[in-house]
């Protein structure tokens, strides 16, 4: 039987069906992720095959060869994810700046 990670620092992920789910499922389904906090709530980095995506209230869009080409897409709100492009919350450009997913601040 397969462990659960401990949940110490570690929130939950809103999705867009309004469910939360731990951050560490996240990781565990997309592997290598990054966040980024804002007011209107965590935007997400995760790779999916060889590309990263954007991901916003449990939607997802993009094909970025890289997370610094996504993180830049996702500062400049031009995503492709209207929720996200609409949204007017500042982000950072430079990935060094993002956070893995599920670590604690």
């Amino acid at each position: 039987m397969d462990e659960m990670p401990s949940m110490t620092g570690v929130r939950d992920v809103p999705s867009a069906s309004g469910r939360s789910f731990p951050a560490w499922e996240t990781v565990r389904k997309f592997g290598v992720a990054f966040e980024y906090p804002t007011l209107a709530g965590p935007i997400l980095l995760t790779r999916t095959g060889a590309s990263w995506m954007v991901r916003y209230v449990g939607k997802a869009h993009g094909r970025w060869r890289s997370p610094d080409a996504a993180a830049k897409a996702a500062a400049q709100h031009h995503t492709g994810l209207p929720e996200w492009d609409e949204e007017h919350q500042p982000v950072s450009e430079d990935i060094i700046d993002w956070r893995p997913l599920g670590e604690s601040i």
